[in-house]
């Protein structure tokens, strides 16, 4: 299932967090408590880096099909088989390299994450840099227009943890270990993410009403 639209939205709603609307006019949340005043057209340049941003991102972490996916876990598998008798590498230690490449496999998909949040919280300070010179709102006024969403944020902790367990259970339980209770608990943390999903969009198109 291809997810990318969603994850698009998600972060396009986001971003459109930065530019909230105001009696005042145009606003700039710099994510440091201020809440500065922009010219109405600064907005828009700056809003389409950020989405140009979040697609490149998409576009960088694209998994591989499948198949492609299956076959070089399977290549690189035979490949240490057949390095076995040359090595003297045992079957268990075969397992615990495979085992390491599929965690550097994670960590270059982490690795990616962590540079597009970088490469947005950057774009954000140099936007807040750019408008040092305007006079920020007053913190209490600030806060009437500062738009947030509890459950966009509930989301990512509950999803990211969700994947951390996974990449570890993938490593240290057993497959005989997995019992249909376990698969019943899984399905249901499935549930409350997506309960979790719909609820954030809610909240997303209710702001940008």
């Amino acid at each position: 299932m291809n997810h990318e639209p969603k994850v698009r939205e998600m972060e396009r709603a986001n971003v459109n967090r930065w530019f909230p609307s105001s009696p005042l006019g145009p606003m700039f949340d710099a994510g440091d408590g201020r809440m500065l005043p922009i010219p109405a057209d600064a907005g828009e340049p700056w809003r389409a880096e950020a989405y140009a941003r979040i697609d490149k991102f998409l576009v960088e972490s694209r998994p591989p099909p499948q198949w492609a996916m299956v076959g070089i876990i399977l290549a690189f598998t035979g490949g240490l088989l057949a390095l076995q008798p040359l090595v003297g590498f045992s079957g268990g230690q075969i397992g615990v390299i495979v085992m390491a490449g599929l965690t550097l496999w994670h960590g270059h998909d982490i690795y990616l994450l962590w540079q597009y949040r970088r490469d947005l919280r950057a774009l954000r300070a140099r936007i807040a840099a750019s408008l040092a010179l305007r006079s920020p709102l007053p913190a209490e006024l600030g806060a009437r227009f500062r738009q947030t969403n509890p459950w966009r944020t509930a989301l990512h902790i509950w999803v990211f943890s969700l994947i951390a367990l996974a990449i570890a259970a993938q490593h240290f339980v057993a497959p005989d270990q997995v019992t249909g209770a376990t698969m019943a608990v899984a399905l249901l943390a499935v549930g409350v993410a997506w309960l979790l999903y719909f609820a954030a969009r809610r909240v997303d198109r209710s702001q940008q009403r």
